[in-house]
């Protein structure tokens, strides 16, 4: 409809900082995330933050 603002819908694919193995496939709708997710194979706990124009990735064993 007119006027409406339409939502811009980015997708990433997160892999381990440490190993490169695959965690999920995220979605960033009009906004920031933050997320912390332990990789399943080299069991490292790593922090993933969207925000409004770069990504930061770190990572803690």
């Amino acid at each position: 409809m007119e006027g409406e603002k339409t939502k811009e819908i980015l997708k990433y694919s997160w892999r381990c900082v440490k190993c490169n193995n695959h965690f999920a496939n995220i979605e960033n709708i009009n906004g920031q995330i933050i997320v912390e997710k332990k990789c399943s194979k080299c069991k490292s706990i790593n922090k993933l933050m969207l925000l409004n124009n770069e990504i930061r990735i770190k990572y803690d064993t």
